[in-house]
């Protein structure tokens, strides 16, 4: 005995993600990418003596991974903002800038404190897969950040305790 049943197809509209980077996603790769080389070569100038023949080589190398880590932010600056995640990613390119660009201790040294201490700096709100995709990536820029940190020359001349003062307090 054979029985049939009528199969109703439901219209059941599901939202479509699209899983391609915008440009300020593929500017932030870029920017990942140039990261470890930034790292590397400001490492080799951590504690470096000045008399060492290979000295100016060092200095060379670490000016030119600094101005391609630049140009990467500058490139996800200027990328237009095409999905929330780009935001995300472009406010902290701004931060990281200015603070690579600043001669001014006390701005650096609150950049550094807020690039150091507030976590969802580096967290996208949402389920889709570009807001998971944007996390990732600014996780990962935490992890090289967090590096660069630890090196003497991205050691803040001072400790900024009181945010309300215009006084810093210095670093020990």
């Amino acid at each position: 005995m054979a029985t049939s049943s009528n199969i109703i197809g439901i219209n059941v509209s599901e939202p479509h993600f699209s899983s391609a980077l915008t440009p300020c996603g593929e500017a932030f790769s870029a920017l990942l990418g140039a990261l470890p080389d930034y790292y590397e070569a400001e490492r080799d100038l951590d504690g470096i003596d000045a008399h060492d023949l290979a000295c100016d080589a060092w200095i060379s190398a670490a000016e030119g991974a600094r101005r391609e880590v630049i140009n990467a932010l500058d490139a996800v600056i200027d990328a237009k903002p095409q999905v929330q995640s780009d935001l995300h990613l472009r406010r902290t390119a701004l931060l990281f800038s200015a603070a690579l660009r600043t001669d001014d201790p006390v701005v650096y040294s609150r950049i550094h404190g807020a690039m150091r201490d507030l976590p969802w700096l580096y967290r996208v709100e949402g389920r889709d897969q570009g807001a998971q995709h944007a996390t990732i990536q600014l996780q990962m820029f935490r992890h090289h950040l967090l590096a660069l940190m630890t090196l003497g020359e991205f050691q803040p001349e001072f400790e900024v305790i009181d945010h309300d003062s215009e006084f810093p307090v210095p670093a020990f």
